[in-house]
């Protein structure tokens, strides 16, 4: 089972979607980011891994920064347990430039 979990993430990582008909980066507006991920334990013996899933949906005030919501899962498969994590997203570009 987790083989195939492991096998479902990375294909989900190299999948690239755009929803728009242009490629490019819009300079105001609203945005919306979905991550799924998995985080290895490391360090002590609390340490634990976990698979997690978030959502975020947010306003670019200008070129530069960006408020936002998020919301998610994080499933610990060692204990059998979940988290629901409500959070505030902050994000900033310093140089605004595309690289090549």
């Amino acid at each position: 089972m987790k083989k195939y979990l492991v096998l479902l993430l990375i294909v989900t990582f190299s999948i690239n979607i755009s929803g728009q008909e242009n490629n490019q980066d819009p300079k105001t507006g609203y945005y919306g980011i979905f991550d799924v991920g998995y985080a290895l334990g490391v360090g002590n013996e609390f340490s634990t891994d976990f698979y997690k899933i978030n959502g975020i949906y947010g306003y670019k005030l200008n070129p530069y920064f960006s408020l936002g919501l998020g919301g998610g899962i994080r499933y610990y498969y060692a204990y059998k347990d979940a988290i629901v994590p409500i959070f505030a997203d902050f994000r900033t570009n310093i140089t605004h430039n595309k690289t090549p």
